[in-house]
């Protein structure tokens, strides 16, 4: 899924705690950017791929993709520092 078409929609208690930027195992250069107020933006290198908004509840964590154009919410798993997409590809944050 590579994080994007992306993975939410919304704010909550816990996104204070996820906040930072993770980066993929799969692509070093792909960074994800979670900030406090439930906000994301995706990465290749220096090149902005698009942003949107995040929730995390449970253990889950979805994305949902605003710009530069909307697309339908990814979800994937978050423990600890690493966020776990279905197809098995691990963003670790910095």
């Amino acid at each position: 899924m590579i994080l994007v078409g992306a993975l939410a929609t919304g704010c909550s208690s816990s996104s204070s705690s996820v906040a930072g930027t993770y980066v993929s195992q799969a692509a070093k250069t792909n960074s994800l950017v979670l900030t406090s107020d439930g906000k994301f933006s995706l990465k290749e290198g220096s090149t902005d791929l698009g942003s949107g908004t995040y929730k995390v509840s449970n253990g889950k964590i979805t994305l949902k993709l605003t710009s530069p154009s909307a697309a339908p919410e990814q979800s994937g798993t978050i423990s600890g520092n690493t966020i776990t997409e279905p197809s098995g590809i691990k963003w670790v944050k910095k």
